[in-house]
């Protein structure tokens, strides 16, 4: 096999050290993504069927989770604290949805009269 085939493997395997060290789930699953890319090369080139496989199943893997994490809400703003509610309990959520309804019903704007006052007759 010739060696660029080999560097070809140890990018993956770099890239592979590289999303372990990872902080950020985006930035882990496009290190990811680069190093099944590099290996499925790797394997295409080597022949060797269970790096193919294992590849193949894991590119679409990480770019799934990866879309998740691009439409997912910051973490710590309300949206993000409400989504994290609901998934662990939905009729909380549902409660605290039909108070802040209530609450923005009862505080609805006044709707105010403009009283200009009449001037004498002259």
């Amino acid at each position: 096999m010739p060696d660029w085939i080999e560097w070809i493997g140890f990018t993956g395997t770099g890239l592979t050290l590289a999303a372990w060290g990872m902080k950020g789930p985006v930035a882990l699953r496009v290190t990811g993504l680069g190093s099944s890319l590099a290996f499925l090369c790797y394997g295409l080139l080597s022949g060797s069927l269970p790096v193919i496989l294992t590849e193949l199943l894991l590119i679409p893997l990480n770019g799934w989770r990866l879309s998740q994490h691009l439409r997912a809400r910051p973490e710590g703003s309300p949206a993000h604290a409400l989504e994290e509610l609901a998934r662990r309990d939905p009729q909380a959520a549902r409660d605290l949805i039909t108070a802040a309804r209530r609450r923005l019903e009862a505080s609805a704007p006044l709707q105010y009269r403009v009283h200009t006052p009449r001037l004498a007759a002259e």
